[in-house]
């Protein structure tokens, strides 16, 4: 089979995906060792007003409640689905399925893992005492974050080649079987 003009521009995408990953995140800190890196100490604080605070507080504090149950009961309900109904529900075969099921886990991370430093930031009006932890708090959720992003391109790109598939005339149920890069029979 051969490798056309789309499938040639997806792999230049996951490739730039690669280097951008490692040129922002990995090339900085090559040869230097965490004690190098300049820290910025997180003694300022910032008046705000107490009840745009507290609104705020309960803005997050209601986002991990409601995301985090939404992702879960996601990452549950599908693969429930699935196995029990799977040939009812011909969508659920479809592996980009797998990227819903990925971008599900991503927001959970999120919820549970950057949107609590951001209220200990409002409870406290400090980052947490020892500025390693901050840093790698932070770190952790702009890389979950990352990950999120990327997860919602894939899922565009996925479904922009099923609509624009020659193959499958119009019925997409079956593209999977003869996609190269997002199918999974090769």
């Amino acid at each position: 089979m051969a490798v056309s003009i789309a499938d040639n521009f997806t792999y230049l995408y996951f490739l730039s995906l690669l280097l951008m990953v490692i040129f922002t995140n990995i090339m900085p800190y090559l040869g230097q060792e965490r004690a190098d890196i300049e820290i910025i100490p997180n003694t300022k604080e910032v008046e705000l007003e107490e009840e745009l605070m507290m609104g705020v507080v309960i803005n997050q504090f209601m986002i991990i409640i409601i995301g985090g149950l939404g992702n879960l009961l996601t990452l549950v309900a599908i693969p429930y689905v699935k196995v029990v109904y799977g040939s009812e529900f011909s969508l659920l075969q479809l592996n980009s399925m797998v990227l819903i099921l990925h971008l599900s886990f991503a927001d959970l991370l999120y919820c549970l893992l950057g949107f609590p430093h951001f209220i200990q930031i409002y409870f406290t009006r400090t980052g947490p005492v020892n500025d390693n932890l901050c840093y790698s708090l932070g770190m952790l959720r702009n890389l979950v974050a990352y990950v999120d992003f990327n997860t919602i391109a894939m899922i565009s790109c996925c479904v922009a080649r099923m609509n624009l598939c020659r193959e499958c005339k119009g019925g997409f149920l079956n593209h999977d079987e003869h996609d190269m890069i997002f199918g999974g029979k090769r």
